[in-house]
């Protein structure tokens, strides 16, 4: 009997620790097909958040592009990117301001589009311009001189106090340092280069938050105007920095696959956990439901009906966007207008 618990025990730890000579992780290989499954996950993710599709201003779309062009046009022409990068870098951040932030006032949707082009722009140039990005915040404290584009994001970030009280902007900015951190940690080659150890169960998460620059976009659903009252939301933001990381990186999934891309929080998750990436996927959605609960269960009034619209405008916004390719595998009533 002992040395059948003993060879039974044996065959447990090999399953769960999945360790290589070297004691870093070694993935377990998915059981399951990751294309065959995910547009089912996916599925039911917008099923169970009661996902319509919205209908956007056209009008409204075309003032905050041109807005948008006339602000950024002269940081990428010098740049080589490829063709059509600008217009829908543009399209993306407007696509985020108006579907995320449906019924707000059109300062704040002019807000979030110039935030998230700038996010869009530093996540796409992380690796073109290491150096800036990694001292951004040292040139910022000690008021150094800083690239143009760079100096720009500066005076963005400190029109935030205008639309939002001190601490909700102040975590905006936070959240924004963290996100150029994050950019750079990631795409730093020594780090995307090391094994992940699976006793290193915090560090996927630890850098998903950095990248994900959920603060800023959990604050600017309640802008000072209609949300006065920080106490009507503050203890939920945790849970909503949550949802925005987990949800996108649900809906990100297919895309990610589609280019090969490992070097993210599902596979780096899998590799800490000793699950199969496609569980470690599915428990990703479960965790992001879970917290869309809890925010729910917490909010009341003005505030869960500003959060309701975030989630379906926020859903809409990866569903609609050729970016996440989900036309590929979504029914079209779910794919298209």
């Amino acid at each position: 009997m002992f040395l059948l618990l003993l060879f039974n025990w044996a065959i447990c730890w090999l399953q769960v620790t999945r360790k290589d000579t070297n004691g870093d992780s070694v993935p377990p290989q998915d059981p399951s097909n990751l294309a065959d499954d995910t547009p089912t996950i996916i599925q039911q993710f917008l099923a169970r958040l009661c996902y319509c599709q919205p209908v956007a201003s056209q009008d409204d779309a075309a003032r905050l592009q041109k807005i948008l062009d006339s602000d950024f046009c002269r940081f990428v022409q010098d740049e080589a990117f490829p063709p059509g990068w600008f217009d829908k870098t543009c399209v993306y951040a407007v696509a985020m301001a108006q579907l995320s932030y449906t019924g707000h006032d059109p300062e704040v949707q002019l807000y979030v589009a110039r935030f998230t082009w700038f996010m869009l722009y530093l996540d796409d140039m992380a690796r073109r311009m290491p150096l800036e990005m990694s001292t951004f915040q040292f040139k910022l404290i000690t008021n150094d001189k800083d690239t143009e584009v760079l100096t720009a994001f500066r005076q963005h970030l400190s029109d935030a106090y205008r639309l939002w009280d001190t601490l909700p902007a102040n975590s905006i900015v936070t959240a924004s340092m963290e996100f150029v951190t994050g950019c750079a940690l990631e795409e730093d080659a020594e780090i995307r280069s090391m094994k992940i150890r699976a006793t290193a169960v915090s560090w996927p998460y630890f850098l998903r938050t950095k990248t994900g620059v959920a603060s800023a976009y959990s604050f600017m659903i309640f802008p000072r105007l209609a949300h006065p009252n920080l106490r009507s939301y503050i203890q939920v933001i945790g849970d909503i920095n949550l949802f925005i990381d987990l949800t996108n990186d649900v809906l990100s999934f297919h895309k990610e696959n589609l280019e090969g891309e490992a070097w993210n929080y599902v596979s780096n998750r899998s590799a800490t956990t000793g699950k199969s990436v496609l569980q470690t996927y599915q428990d990703i959605a479960t965790e992001a439901l879970s917290s869309h609960d809890r925010i729910c269960a917490t909010l009341e009034g003005p505030e869960l009906l500003a959060w309701e619209r975030f989630v379906n405008g926020y859903l809409a916004f990866h569903v609609t966007q050729d970016r996440y390719h989900l036309e590929e595998i979504l029914p079209l009533p779910l794919a298209r207008d």
